[in-house]
């Protein structure tokens, strides 16, 4: 993941954290490059398979386990609802603004977020100006 045009540092957890949830959130399969559950980072470099140094390399003793555990928290509560994966059309979802409201085609391209609900009650709520992630089962 990677839209800071190459700047790392602090700050950024809520909204790897959301980014994160988004994809958990999706259907099909979920695609992390190695380290991604644990906050690796290539320091900008978006190259680094062709490097044998410190960019590359997996710092399992630097990983952020704070997060390592969130994203197991993402995948216990896709695992919990297999739902998520099944086909195109779905009657089972309600796709919500944050004000509750049905959403449309056209709001998605500037949603400030948006919550999924399953008919089960479960549910996924990213809110990108707040940057909180509420998952419920």
């Amino acid at each position: 993941m990677s839209w800071n045009a190459g700047v790392e540092g602090l700050g950024r957890d809520a909204d790897v954290r959301a980014l994160l949830a988004t994809l958990f959130a999706s259907r099909g399969t979920i695609m992390l490059a190695p380290g991604d559950e644990f906050g690796r980072t290539q320091c900008g470099n978006n190259n680094a398979y062709a490097q044998d140094n410190e960019v590359s390399w997996l710092d399992w003793a630097g990983r952020d386990r704070e997060l390592e555990d969130y994203v197991a928290s993402l995948a216990a509560w896709r695992r919990a609802h297999p739902e998520i994966s099944k086909p195109l059309i779905r009657h089972d979802l309600r796709w919500q603004a944050l004000d509750g409201c049905a959403m449309e085609p056209w709001m998605w391209a500037d949603a400030s977020g948006f919550d999924m609900s399953l008919q089960d009650g479960a549910s996924i709520r990213i809110d990108r100006n707040a940057r909180a992630v509420t998952l419920s089962s």
